[in-house]
């Protein structure tokens, strides 16, 4: 047996007693590799859209790019890119925008999930409406500080948001649908028009957006004809208004802009690039610099030749009055080469496209309907063949009124 000398049992001491006083010191954590794997794909780009993968260099985007966990997207002046989700929903970006795609852990959950950091702009997400008894309600995630940012669809109706980023953190609004915004188990219920802030990790109270301006012309599905056209653009803005936006496009999506800007008056003059059929609309901002949603999309066409109006009867204006029952209406117009079938359509107020507009198809020049109640109307007629080619310059206006014969309240003699 050997024993050990009074210097090394002197040192045993030390190393146990430092043993016992020094707190253990954890293991470092154990890396996790996220597999590069896709977790989105580029449904559809407008350029200019790039891509960055984490090398600080931006490359462009082409449409079925797959995106994986630390890229970039961003989309220039004028541009725009829809990103569609592996696991569900997607986000389209707007322009001037910028966003930084991972992959994040669900709480319980064992799959890896797609989240969105807001750089710059704004970004519009898509949900579908929750399955009937599904265990999951449709999610999409974004980042600001450290906790995730969760929407999620409610409802029975897909969900469309808009999430912007601005100097305090992100403004989270709900466009169509209904959603909820989640962050540290508060919990704010969005109908559409409402938003919520979300700064320093709170959810603030929910908001209604600045509605849109009340449009005044055209309105209508209007003919110019275009070489050397000024179309005036005019609206009544809402007394929260301080600014408006216009937009003018090729496309009823408004991906191709024509024209765009912001004004402070009630109207804007756009002059046409070519012929065509334009699509414009107006949203208001407001004291606080927020941006409303736009508006109703209004059509005008502009044509290489001087348009003709080929509606016959009623006259623009006309006024019909009649006793008792309503009478049989007679709607006519001239034909149109290459046209079979037309579509008649005839709306109250001061637009054709009114949620209770009369339709009728018709294969001629003409058409009686009945049973059309007294108010002021507006009409007109589209050749479906053309490509719903309007026959008019401008819906014509008629007003159907009731006579009615006021009785004496007294009896009289004749004579006096």
């Amino acid at each position: 047996m050997t024993f050990a000398g009074p210097a090394r049992i002197a040192a045993l001491a030390l190393v146990a007693v430092a043993c016992v006083d020094q707190p253990k010191v954890p293991p470092p954590p154990k890396i996790v590799r996220l597999p590069d794997v896709s977790i989105a794909r580029v449904a559809l780009a407008e350029a200019p859209v790039q891509v960055d993968r984490g090398t600080g260099t931006y490359d462009e985007v082409q449409i079925g790019e797959e995106l994986r966990s630390g890229d970039h997207v961003r989309t220039g002046p004028d541009g725009f890119a829809r990103v569609d989700f592996s696991s569900g929903g997607g986000v389209r970006l707007l322009d001037a925008a910028e966003v930084e795609l991972k992959s994040m852990g669900r709480t319980g959950k064992m799959r890896l999930v797609p989240s969105v950091t807001v750089l710059f702009g704004s970004v519009r997400g898509f949900l579908d409406p929750p399955a009937p008894n599904a265990p999951d309600r449709p999610r999409l995630y974004f980042r600001a500080n450290a906790a995730p940012i969760v929407v999620e669809a409610r409802g029975d109706a897909p969900l469309q948001t808009r999430t912007t980023r601005n100097r305090d953190g992100l403004e989270v609004a709900v466009v169509q649908g209904e959603g909820a915004v989640i962050l540290n188990g508060l919990e704010r219920v969005l109908k559409p028009g409402q938003f919520v802030d979300v700064v320093a990790g709170e959810v603030r109270e929910a908001r209604e957006l600045p509605p849109p301006p009340e449009v005044v012309e055209p309105t209508g599905d209007e003919r110019f004809f275009c070489p050397g056209l000024v179309v005036r653009l005019s609206w009544k803005p809402p007394p929260v208004a301080t600014a408006s936006l216009v937009q003018v496009a090729s496309d009823p999506l408004f991906q191709e802009l024509s024209f765009t800007a912001e004004v402070g008056g009630d109207h804007a003059l756009f002059v046409p690039r070519a012929p065509r059929r334009y699509y414009w609309r107006t949203a208001t901002r407001d004291a606080d610099g927020r941006a409303g949603e736009y508006g109703e999309a209004h059509v005008l066409f502009c044509e290489a030749t001087p348009p003709e109006d080929l509606l016959s009867t009623p006259a623009e204006g006309a006024v019909i009055r009649y006793f008792g029952q309503t009478p049989k209406l007679y709607f006519g117009w001239k034909a149109v080469a290459g046209a079979q079938t037309y579509r008649l359509v005839v709306t109250k107020g001061a637009q054709l496209h009114g949620a209770d507009a009369l339709v009728r198809e018709v294969h001629g020049t003409g058409v009686e309907i009945e049973d059309v109640p007294e108010g002021e109307y507006v009409w007109g007629v589209y050749a479906e063949d053309l490509g719903d080619l309007p026959l008019f310059l401008a819906p014509r206006r008629l007003v159907l009124s009731q006579s009615r014969v006021q009785t004496p309240s007294t009896l009289q003699q004749w004579g006096q």
